[in-house]
């Protein structure tokens, strides 16, 4: 039975076990001892709360190595709690699957999400890594370019587990010019062309979050601090940025980020719909990520955040007003003491009681401490 590859997630593995005996994944889960005879689909899907993706009990790995050989840790690092401690916080990993669902989807993470490298897809025989899953990781070094989130061609984004990426082609439409007919878009995953990578900063970003990322235990002290801190400011960006705050980034994050700030304008308040406010598109939250590194990692962080917008000035201009409403209803989670400031200027009251709920979000401690 193959094995799987150092990085790769569950379903990649299970997919790769389709293919390679001709069954569907429900039967591959089963033969491998990751699912029993009476679970369904549901139990190996991305985004279950029931899915054996979101972590494993001790009966599911005893399963798997009676039928694979595979050791119980080898086993786990093909599920979510492979980040415990990164990208996600420890309990993940002696938490119950269901509990850490809604863990992953309340740490910045949608896990039906699925970014890809076609060079990485056409080397690895279309099996990817669960870190293609995450908002952290959207470049290849390796290939130095930008990962796709769906077909450059027709737009169609692509979902994990709901495609093959080792043989598959886009499911999407385009509209032929000349004859002036819809027919489909077909491209195969592994021949798309991705965006190369030129910008340094976003570069050296992507080396920082892929070594965050590495499967180190235990995990450095400051990677769950410097994620927490990059979060909250992507998420600043997303409403106060501008495409004048991407100076020197690649034309693909400076286009559609200026794409973005046309539907919603800064100036005016960028009142989104909740889809492209908890999941905006890949490039766009690739920008936020690149602004926000320039806030997190600057020597003055307040200051660097100043030149977004005025937050700290009453009455509040109206960009800031809807960060400030934002924040007041779900405050940042575990920021360190660097952004301190800046959360508290955000989330200051502008009338009697309100913003008592701010202060909730905010960790005092200086970055470095929050522990893994």
């Amino acid at each position: 039975m193959p094995v799987p590859l150092p990085d790769e997630s569950l379903l990649s593995w299970l997919d790769h076990l389709s293919t390679v005996y001709g069954v569907n994944r429900t039967i591959a889960a089963q033969a491998c001892g990751a699912t029993r005879s009476h679970d369904n689909g549901v139990r190996v899907s991305a985004s279950s709360a029931q899915s054996v993706v979101f972590g494993m009990g001790d009966d599911d790995v005893r399963r798997i190595r009676a039928a694979t050989g595979l050791m119980p840790a080898a086993v786990r690092r093909m599920t979510w709690t492979r980040f415990a401690g990164s990208a996600l916080p420890e309990k993940v990993r002696t938490a119950a699957g269901a509990d850490n669902y809604r863990t992953v989807k309340s740490s910045w993470i949608d896990p039906g999400e699925l970014r890809f490298c076609p060079q990485c897809l056409d080397e690895r025989g279309g099996r990817w890594p669960l870190a293609w899953s995450t908002p952290w990781v959207f470049a290849c070094l390796r290939h130095q370019c930008y990962l796709l989130p769906g077909c450059p061609v027709c737009r169609r984004t692509v979902r994990a587990g709901e495609i093959d990426l080792a043989n598959g082609a886009c499911r999407g439409s385009v509209r032929d010019p000349v004859r002036r007919e819809v027919r489909p878009c077909a491209v195969p995953y592994r021949d798309m062309a991705a965006p190369l990578l030129r910008d340094p900063l976003l570069t050296n970003l992507q080396e920082r979050l892929d070594g965050y990322l590495a499967d180190l235990e235990p995990c450095p002290d400051t990677t769950r601090a410097d994620l927490s801190d990059l979060a909250a400011m992507a998420d600043l960006a997303l409403f106060l940025a501008t495409p004048d705050h991407l100076s020197g980034a690649d034309l693909v994050v400076l286009e559609r980020f200026a794409a973005f700030s046309r539907r919603y304008s800064a100036a005016s308040g960028r009142l989104m719909p909740r889809k492209d406010r908890d999941a905006p598109e890949m490039f766009v939250r690739t920008a936020c990520l690149r602004v926000a590194a320039q806030v997190v990692f600057s020597k003055d962080p307040w200051s660097a955040a100043l030149e977004l917008a005025d937050f700290a000035s009453r009455p509040l201009i109206r960009p800031v007003r809807l960060l400030h409403q934002s924040w007041i209803k779900r405050p940042p989670q575990n920021t360190t003491a660097r952004l301190s400031r800046i959360v508290s200027a955000v989330c200051a009251p502008t009338s009697t009681g309100e913003g008592r709920k701010a202060s909730t979000g905010v960790d005092q401690r200086a970055p470095g401490q929050t522990p893994c």
